[in-house]
C-alpha cells in the first residue's frame, strides 16, 4: 500500500486469511465503502483502484473477484467483500457480467424456497400454492382476494343472477319499455339484446323497435 496516500492507507485493514483490504471508514447502506475525492463521495474500491492501477475504462464496473470465489457468501448488504478495496481482487467488467457473476438470482431463488408464508400470513404449502411457468410459488388465497376485488370494481352489468343485463363490448345504454336498463351494440354487427329480468328464458332476443325504446342514457364509461 506504499503507493496509496496516507489518508487512504489509514482507513484500510488487511484480512490475513482472505487477503481482502477491508475499508474501515464510512460504509453506505448497500455495504460499499465510500471515500471523499475532489469534494464528492465515491466508491472506496474505485478510488483505491484508480490510485494504484490507473483510470477505470468508461462505462465499466469493478467486479469483486473475492466474492465470486467465496461460494459460502450469499451477498447482499452484509457481504464483507463489498468493503474490499484490494486492487488484486477487482476486475473491470461490464454491468451485465458483474450482475451475472454476483449470483443475485441464485440468492433470490434460495430465499423464496425458504419462505413458508406469504406477506399476509397465508401458508405457502399444500393446496394454497400456485406456480407460474418458472416454478415460483404464489399464494392462492391472496390471488382469490385480488380477483374478487377486481370483479367488484367492474360495472354492475357484469354481475351474475336474475338482475344481470345483456352486455356488448362497444355499447350504449338504453331504457326499454319495461324500464330496465340494457346495453345495445353500437357497432356494425346486427344489434341484438334482451332484457334478462323480463325474458329469463331468452324467448325474444331481437332488438326492440325504436318505438319500444322510451329513452337512452349516454355511456358513462
Amino acid at each position: 500500500m506504499n503507493r496509496l496516500s496516507e489518508r487512504l492507507a489509514t482507513k484500510i485493514q488487511v484480512d490475513s486469511e482472505t487477503g481482502c483490504w477491508l475499508w474501515t471508514a464510512y460504509v453506505n447502506p448497500s455495504g460499499y465503502g465510500e471515500a471523499s475525492q475532489d469534494g464528492r463521495m465515491r466508491g472506496a474500491h474505485r478510488v483505491v483502484y484508480e490510485a494504484m492501477r490507473g483510470p477505470i475504462p468508461a462505462s465499466m464496473f469493478l467486479d469483486h473477484q473475492c466474492h465470486n470465489r467465496d461460494r459460502s457468501c450469499r451477498g447482499g448488504r452484509r457481504c464483507p467483500h463489498r468493503r474490499c478495496v484490494n486492487p488484486a481482487h477487482l476486475e473491470p467488467t461490464t454491468n451485465v457480467d458483474n450482475i451475472r457473476r454476483g449470483r443475485a438470482g441464485e440468492v433470490t431463488r434460495d430465499r423464496l424456497r425458504a419462505q413458508t408464508h406469504c406477506k399476509h400470513g397465508h401458508p405457502l404449502s399444500g393446496a394454497n400454492v400456485l406456480r407460474d411457468a418458472r416454478g415460483y410459488r404464489f399464494c392462492r388465497a391472496c390471488a382469490r382476494i385480488k380477483a374478487r376485488r377486481h370483479v367488484g370494481d367492474r360495472p354492475t352489468t357484469r354481475r351474475r343472477g336474475p338482475l344481470r343485463l345483456a352486455v356488448s363490448h362497444s355499447g350504449r345504454r338504453s331504457l326499454l319499455e319495461c324500464g330496465h336498463e340494457v346495453i345495445r351494440d353500437s357497432g356494425n354487427r346486427p344489434k341484438r339484446l334482451r332484457c334478462v329480468p323480463c325474458d329469463p328464458d331468452n324467448q325474444v332476443s331481437d332488438l326492440p323497435s325504436s318505438e319500444n325504446v322510451t329513452g337512452s342514457v349516454p355511456n358513462d364509461d
